[in-house]
């Protein structure tokens, strides 16, 4: 799978009869099985193109479609239905061709010269079905993530560079309130199954980097309980408005949970932090409804009155936290001897235990009860933990 240049895969999702989605994006022509996805604009071959595809659990390819137009589109969510349906979030550069993927042509709104996001919806069998658009009056615009409730709407979250949202046109906006230089905004924007836009939220800032003199353009995640519930979580620096909650971080980057209604009505924030920088990059819910997030946190990290200390540098965080209030549960951590430590992405099975991807440097503990012994440096760790916060077990292998 793959070419002699960039390939990347950003997004993987599995459904209830065992097939594997992937996303990304690449660079030249790529291969999936017997699928050969050229690049959409070959007069531009250094370009990146988007794509989504399926397999087996053997490793077989169904089906791969790419999109693109002549600068980068990359797809960095992905979200599958009940019924193999697959939506996608991301980036294009908005020059007046749109992005294509097969016969659907998302044009992106008046204000060209930079990033604007597209979200694009394929059935099972991969036959493109619509695609819309995010963007802004001015700068870079990205779709980040999205997901999927039980009645078939969708979820989409990303980043605003300027004042003003629209949603697929002008029906559905949403205001940008910060103000000062490093004034970036959150946003989330709900779509029903036919890809028409409901409504949209601004909320935080997408923090600064000032030894890099660059917006951090981190990830942040979304996720749906089985009510109704919408959640979102990240990173921010500052102080700033999440609903009508203000937070001020701690020191550095803290990290943040918000909860809306299905109707977009806020109901909850809540920050966490320290006097580091600290970040969450993944979220879930159980079918319990209870909302678990992890990423990374610098220091001991404190949410509401729950602790996580830290063992060295950076380590991976897991909070439980409950849907009604926004309150932890619980927190835990994983860290190794030398540092370097974060938790990527969680996932909840049928069962409600948790699962957590992440990296992890040489040896380390997950919790007070598992060890791991030392080993080779720059490791991939998968650990599964139980709903009351007990690591059952952690497998790790080398990534370089």
């Amino acid at each position: 799978m793959g070419n002699t240049k960039s390939d990347k895969i950003t997004c993987i999702k599995t459904d209830s009869l065992g097939y594997v989605y992937i996303a990304g994006y690449f660079s030249n022509n790529i291969t999936l099985g017997t699928n050969n996805l050229p690049l959409n604009y070959t007069a531009n071959a250094s370009s990146k193109e988007a794509f989504v595809a399926r397999l087996d659990s053997a490793g077989f390819c169904y089906w791969a479609r790419s999109g693109g137009e002549y600068f980068d589109d990359r797809v960095l969510g992905m979200d599958v239905d009940a019924q193999g349906n697959t939506v996608i979030t991301g980036t294009f550069w908005q020059t007046g061709t749109g992005f294509n993927m097969g016969t659907v042509n998302v044009t992106g709104g008046a204000f060209g010269g930079g990033d604007q996001c597209f979200v694009v919806k394929h059935d099972a069998s991969g036959n493109p079905l619509w695609g819309n658009f995010v963007c802004s009056n001015s700068g870079d615009d990205q779709g980040l993530d999205i997901c999927t409730d039980k009645a078939g709407n969708h979820y989409v979250c990303g980043f605003m560079s300027g004042t003003t949202l629209y949603c697929g046109g002008n029906t559905v906006t949403a205001t940008n309130t910060n103000t000062g230089s490093h004034k970036h905004a959150l946003w989330l924007a709900k779509m029903n199954s036919a890809g028409t836009f409901q409504w949209a939220r601004t909320f935080g800032n997408l923090p600064w980097d000032p030894d890099a003199n660059k917006y951090i353009e981190r990830d942040i995640a979304v996720c749906v309980d089985d009510s109704g519930g919408v959640y979102v979580t990240g990173g921010f620096d500052g102080t700033h408005n999440f609903g009508t909650q203000s937070f001020t971080t701690y020191g550095g980057h803290d990290i943040f949970v918000i909860k809306y209604d299905t109707l977009g009505q806020f109901k909850w924030a809540t920050q966490g932090g320290s006097d580091k920088d600290d970040w969450s990059n993944g979220i879930c819910s159980d079918k319990r409804g209870n909302i678990y997030i992890t990423g990374e946190h610098r220091d001991s990290l404190i949410m509401d009155t729950v602790l996580v200390k830290n063992y060295n540098k950076r380590d991976a965080f897991v909070f439980k936290i409950d849907k009604n209030t926004g309150k932890p549960i619980w927190g835990k951590r994983a860290g190794s001897n030398l540092g370097g430590e974060r938790g990527n992405d969680i996932v909840a099975d049928t069962l409600c235990d948790i699962y957590l991807t992440g990296d992890i440097n040489d040896g380390g503990k997950f919790g007070d009860n598992i060890t791991v012994p030392s080993g080779a440096m720059e490791q991939a760790f998968v650990a599964k933990i139980s709903p009351e916060g007990k690591w059952r077990w952690v497998a790790r292998w080398r990534i370089r």
